[in-house]
């Protein structure tokens, strides 16, 4: 028996849920503030409750707002400023009165006579008048009229010699402690200056002591470290070479930067154990360059 053919079946597909509708932009809001006066808590209440699309429309109303008032704040101030410069200063009616010279008292008493005698004449006259009439008179050669009061000379002061000999002193003293201070501060200067050299010269002389100490080390060193000669010479000679190596004959011992090698006549290199036996291949001698360079392993018979 055959098995069945497969069955094709259909499932029903869930329509998709319709994306709601986007929604309407709310209307701009104009924000009117009608009071001059900016009151910052207010304006911060009303910003935070409008939309984002209306804060930009609100601070420029705000800005202007600000502005205006600014403006009319500083017309009242100048206005202000100009209303005090007229105003008048008042006098003190129980202020003392200036004391009169002698002199300008007989020139009053005279110019009240001349008024009394031209009122007599004319009863509207003037006390302006008067002052003329007076100094008319008085020009004139009038007996009755008091002199010029004589300007009183400029009487220059002359210092004691008691105050000249007080301020000499004091320029002195300060000459002296302008001239201490300058002192003190050269010495300051010259003892910093012998501080840095002698820190200078004992650092030098720690330098040189210790490239000294150096200097001996390495000889000291070299002093113990044995010639290729004399270690050649102490070494056991090697066990009999067989046949493929009958040529190490022609190597000799050779140490190079405290590695020991045999050396050949043509600068070929091999690591020589501690029993003085013919090692790993270490390569060829290049005397240019100070050291051993990679080169083929030379064959032995």
């Amino acid at each position: 028996m055959s098995a069945p053919a497969p069955m094709a079946i259909k499932r029903p597909v869930a329509a998709a849920a319709a994306a709601p509708a986007p929604a309407p932009a709310p209307a701009p809001v104009e924000v009117e503030v009608e009071a001059p006066a900016v009151d910052m808590t207010v304006l911060l209440t009303q910003f935070g409750a409008l939309p984002v699309l209306d804060q930009s429309a609100f601070l420029r109303q705000a800005l202007a707002l600000h502005e205006r008032s600014t403006k009319q704040a500083l017309k009242e101030a100048v206005k202000e400023g100009k209303a005090a410069r007229k105003q008048k200063k008042e006098k003190d009616p129980n202020a003392p009165k200036r004391e009169q010279s002698e002199s300008v008292k007989a020139w009053l008493a005279y110019v009240q006579a001349v008024h009394a005698e031209m009122k007599e004449a004319n009863p509207e006259s003037k006390y302006g008048d008067a002052m003329t009439e007076a100094s008319r008179r008085r020009e004139a050669g009038d007996p009755a009229a008091p002199a010029k009061a004589e300007p009183k000379p400029k009487v220059r002061k002359v210092k004691s010699d008691e105050e000249k000999e007080a301020k000499a002193a004091a320029k002195a003293q300060e000459k002296e402690e302008k001239a201490a201070a300058k002192a003190a501060a050269k010495a300051e200067k010259e003892k910093e200056k012998e501080e840095k050299k002698a820190a200078k010269e004992k650092e030098k002389q720690e330098k040189e002591a210790a490239k000294e100490k150096a200097k001996a080390a390495a000889a000291a060193k070299a002093a113990k470290k044995p010639s290729p000669a004399s270690a050649a010479a102490a070494a056991p000679k090697p066990a009999p070479a067989p046949a493929a190596q009958q040529e190490e004959e022609d190597l000799q011992p050779w140490t190079h930067k405290g590695v020991n090698y045999w050396r050949s006549a043509a600068n070929e290199c091999w690591i020589r154990g501690a029993d003085n036996s013919l090692g790993k291949w270490a390569g060829k001698f290049d005397a240019a360059k100070d050291k051993i360079v990679p080169a083929p392993e030379p064959k032995l018979t």
